[in-house]
């Protein structure tokens, strides 16, 4: 099988020449920028949601990437935060939204690589660059929504877990994600919960902004000039406390536990530190006692867009990841009161 053959979600009547269009495309704006590619394409990553080529240039590998559609917005999101945020996110050498295709050069050592996940003074650097960043971002909803990021904010969080529920109950019973009629019940008996914690959101007063949605040390660049975001593919818009659950889950787990939506992330002095580096910046905007109080609420959402990620991610529910939206509103269950 040929390594660069054309990824599963390209149309059929695409496929044959997905290998040459992506490589002239890629070849014609190297080229426009004086580093032209100077031997073969290798793939780095091929997953049910996205391809990676490494393309050698002259001056240094630079990455090409193309997601499948339901993560599509990703090349314009990047273009248009590297001109709002700049030096936060990669600056693209090329995109063309349209078919998802995005150049990158190569940024060096993810923060992985040079630092250890369990420490909790990294990742509270790592939550207060990304949470300053959303900070600059605050108002730009409406922009990150026009260029195709979904919106998943407080006021939306009801409604979507009521609309997931019915669509996932809703497919076969031999599906992977089918949703059990018993775990169907629960969910739906978690819904006030969920309406409650979107309402206390929306009254902390904090605006959407862009929610990374994969926040961890892998996804982070660690340069000379301070840490640069990218994988952006699982971004929405939403409330900028539910990026949270996925550092405190990583740290947890770099420390040898398991962070589970529904626990206290003020017990551990290390989670603590995390989550006060993360609203520091929105208190011109909110007392820190009423932040630190809209936390969980923040966290029961950010399970929302995991499902979402998932769901946009494999839409044909493919492998081993086909209930993988499912599980994480499961999740849910136990954590929210009345769910059990």
């Amino acid at each position: 099988m040929d390594a660069l053959q054309a990824p599963a979600w390209v149309p059929t009547a695409d496929a044959g020449r997905w290998r040459e269009d992506a490589l002239d495309w890629a070849s014609g704006v190297l080229a426009e920028l004086g580093r032209p590619i100077t031997g073969p394409p290798t793939v780095h990553k091929r997953a049910p949601w996205s391809i990676v080529l490494q393309l050698p240039t002259d001056k240094g590998p630079v990455w090409f990437k193309q997601n499948v559609p339901t993560l599509g917005p990703e090349p314009a999101l990047l273009q248009l935060l590297s001109e709002r945020v700049p030096g936060r996110v990669p600056t693209p050498l090329g995109a063309d939204p349209g078919r998802g295709w995005l150049l990158l050069a190569d940024h060096g050592p993810t923060l992985r690589a040079r630092a250890r996940d369990d420490d909790p003074a990294l990742w509270a650097d790592l939550v207060s660059q990304w949470s300053r960043t959303t900070r600059t971002l605050a108002g730009a909803a409406d922009e990150l929504e026009a260029i195709g990021v979904p919106r998943l904010g407080p006021a939306q969080a009801e409604q979507y877990l009521r609309g997931r529920i019915a669509e996932l109950a809703d497919l076969p019973s031999n599906d992977p994600a089918h949703l059990k009629p018993a775990d169907a019940a629960r969910l739906t008996a978690a819904l006030p919960a969920v309406a409650e914690a979107g309402e206390q959101l929306v009254a902390l007063g904090l605006p959407d902004t862009v929610w990374h949605n994969d926040l961890h040390t892998n996804n982070v660049f660690d340069t000379a000039t301070g840490l640069v975001f990218f994988d952006l593919g699982d971004a929405l818009v939403g409330s900028p406390l539910s990026d949270l659950l996925i550092p405190l889950r990583f740290l947890t787990h770099a420390r040898g536990g398991e962070f589970r939506v529904g626990d206290d992330a003020f017990a551990d002095a290390g989670l603590a530190l995390m989550v006060e580096a993360a609203i520091e910046p929105w208190t011109d905007l909110a007392p820190a006692a009423d932040l630190r109080r809209a936390v969980p609420a923040a966290l029961l959402l950010g399970v929302l867009g995991r499902s979402e990620s998932w769901r946009r991610a494999v839409p044909t529910t493919p492998g081993d990841y086909a209930d993988a939206s499912t599980a994480w509103l499961l999740e849910l269950m136990d954590a929210v009161s009345g769910a059990a």
